[in-house]
């Protein structure tokens, strides 16, 4: 058992532990990239909602 948690260890830290961090790079560029749409979308629709309760008042 022993022996296989070595070679787990040994293939993760050799093959996927350098290709890690450019991944993780990668992945958290695309969340930033989905939240600031988010934010935005949600900055456009507030303000659409603000004018037009703006307007009913006049």
């Amino acid at each position: 058992m022993r022996s296989n948690y070595r070679r787990l260890k040994q293939l993760f830290e050799n093959r996927l532990g350098q290709e890690l961090p450019g991944w993780a790079f990668v992945v958290a560029l695309i969340i930033g990239l989905f939240a600031l749409i988010f934010i935005i979308w949600l900055a456009v629709k507030s303000g659409k909602t603000t004018v037009g309760q703006l307007g009913s008042i006049r």
